[in-house]
């Protein structure tokens, strides 16, 4: 019996503070990161004695940054007064992204990015980049009396859900579910592709899962909706879906994902994405 993979995504609003709650900073400064991962050691001290033996010593620890895994998402940036004239450099794992706000490549390039913080009239700032794993957050200058801080921003995608091939038949169904707390409304299409962002080409190295060279297209999957369980949304599938969505998959795919934007800042969209695949192994 095949598992259902689920995902959750979490709403912008509430958790503008959740990557690095607001804070000051001094020059050249890092932001303190709301870690949930491990530390790891960090030596302050290397020595080698006349064996040519080294030892480390003076350990410490270093925070092995944020992950917002199973979600690739932009960054909200928050600053309580006029810090225009601040920059901030953001690095972490993520992607780029097309058009369409879709991963143009693998989920765990290292990205650095750099942006002049918000205004006193202009109160959030978004990432350019959507990322799994935030390392660091670096201010240019002191932000004075004024707080910083870092969190969800309102777009972005699911990790990439690969359903297993090594089938005799296929039978797999997608459900989009949205709680809306606030008045926008929170919007999700299904993205799917019938080859891996990770597959090798004839030489042995990546292909670009970019574009033509890999497509990715939003499939327009019939609906497939149980009695009262779910409430149909207008489009009836899940492109576009501001509803209750559970969809027939008809043929076999490679890769598949849920592309998701939750409206402004004030919103308090939230989703559950899952996905589940059976068949004769």
């Amino acid at each position: 019996m095949s598992k259902a993979q689920v995902i959750y995504w979490d709403a912008s609003a509430g958790n503008e503070g959740i990557i690095a709650s607001a804070q000051t900073a001094l020059a050249n400064g890092y932001l303190q990161l709301n870690s949930n991962l491990p530390s790891v050691p960090s030596p302050t001290g290397l020595s080698i004695n006349a064996n040519n033996q080294t030892s480390l010593s003076n350990y410490g620890s270093m925070s092995s940054g944020f992950s917002l895994y199973p979600n690739i998402r932009k960054l909200s940036v928050t600053a309580s007064g006029n810090l225009s004239a601040v920059n901030m450099t953001i690095t972490g794992y993520g992607s780029p992204i097309d058009v369409t706000g879709n991963p143009t490549g693998p989920l765990n390039q290292l990205l650095t990015e750099t942006h002049a913080l918000p205004n006193a009239t202009t109160n959030y700032l978004w990432s350019t980049n959507i990322y799994n794993r935030i390392l660091s957050a670096q201010v240019s200058a002191t932000t004075g009396a004024s707080t910083v801080s870092l969190g969800y921003g309102t777009s972005g995608v699911t990790e990439y859900i690969f359903p297993d091939d090594d089938r005799f038949g296929w039978y797999a169904t997608a459900s989009g579910q949205v709680f809306n707390s606030g008045t926008e409304t929170l919007t999700y299409t299904c993205y799917v592709s019938l080859n891996k962002p990770y597959t090798p080409g004839s030489q042995g190295n990546i292909l670009p899962f970019i574009g033509t060279q890999i497509p990715t297209y939003a499939k327009n999957i019939p609906a497939f909706t149980l009695n009262n369980m779910f409430t149909p949304a207008a489009n009836n599938n899940l492109e576009t879906a501001t509803a209750n969505q559970i969809c027939l998959i008809p043929s076999p795919i490679a890769t598949l994902w849920f592309n998701v934007t939750d409206g402004t800042p004030a919103n308090h969209g939230s989703a559950i994405f899952t996905f589940l695949q059976q068949g004769v192994r």
